[in-house]
């Protein structure tokens, strides 16, 4: 890529960054405020690993529910609650566990506490085998699993069982398949429900009634206490984990209404 070097002086409208060989636009930065630089991707995402992070809040109106449209600062994987034998990488989104056997050191869990609004995430998951994927809470922060009891949740990839919560005694039916695919989690925590994914769809909660989190039905109950749930997934063999919560454009549309983890779609905290 083009090497850019001086002063600048004054306000710094945009720097366009062109491939040497093809001379295609891939990114434009901006600088807004005299404080932040905004990139826009502009090549295909097969050839730029970029993904939108910032110390410097957007308006979270911007977030329609596509990825990767405001700044702000997201969630990733915490280095500092995570499995030994877990190993994060890619901006610590991408998690890479090697011990065979269920194990709270096979456990990865995400850096932001959901305690209200409406939130949306993916993970792409390279095989259906063995992986409980859901929420841990402050109900229970070092649970086994998510889904190890009431206060946490989660679906088995396998064989599509849910896991935790209260009342739920059904299951979507049957597992996620064998092939890599990709999970969509929908989490109200105003109304403590919470919905399942896979490639776009929606999952049922009882091999039957279709989750559907823009009108709120078939959702999966949560306890009504009023804890603070972080995205948590635990495996049992070696399995590789990619997440999205919003610094990339999503795989499939989030519901209507449901914000990325990001702090720019935070409340302002009472004192500043």
């Amino acid at each position: 890529f083009t090497k850019i070097s001086g002063t600048f002086n004054g306000t710094l409208d945009s720097i366009n960054v062109y491939n040497n060989t093809s001379g295609a636009s891939y990114f434009t930065a901006v600088r807004v405020n005299g404080v932040e630089i905004a990139v826009r991707k502009k090549g295909p995402a097969s050839e730029i690993d970029f993904y939108r992070d910032s110390p410097v809040n957007g308006d979270s109106a911007n977030d329609t529910g596509a990825g990767g449209e405001i700044t702000g600062n997201y969630c990733t994987m915490n280095p500092l609650n995570n499995g030994s034998n877990v190993t994060l990488s890619n901006g610590n989104l991408e998690t890479a566990a090697t011990h065979v056997g269920w194990n709270i050191a096979n456990r990865s869990v995400g850096t932001f506490g959901m305690r209200t609004g409406k939130w949306y995430w993916e993970n792409t998951i390279n095989t259906a085998n063995y992986t409980y994927t859901g929420m841990i809470s402050s109900g229970n922060p070092d649970s086994l699993y998510p889904g190890g009891d009431s206060n946490s949740i989660s679906i088995t990839t396998d064989n599509g069982l849910y896991h935790g919560g209260v009342g739920n005694t059904t299951n979507h039916g049957t597992g996620m398949g064998s092939a890599s695919f990709t999970m969509m989690y929908a989490f109200d925590a105003d109304n403590k429900k919470m919905w399942f994914g896979k490639n776009g769809t929606w999952l049922t909660i009882d091999g039957t009634n279709v989750g559907n989190p823009s009108t709120g039905a078939n959702g999966l109950n949560l306890s009504s206490e009023d804890f603070v749930y972080w995205p948590a997934t635990i495996t049992y063999g070696s399995i590789n984990c990619t997440y999205n919560f919003g610094q990339r454009s999503w795989s499939y549309s989030a519901p209507s209404g449901y914000k990325a983890l990001c702090t720019a779609n935070l409340s302002d905290p009472t004192i500043s």
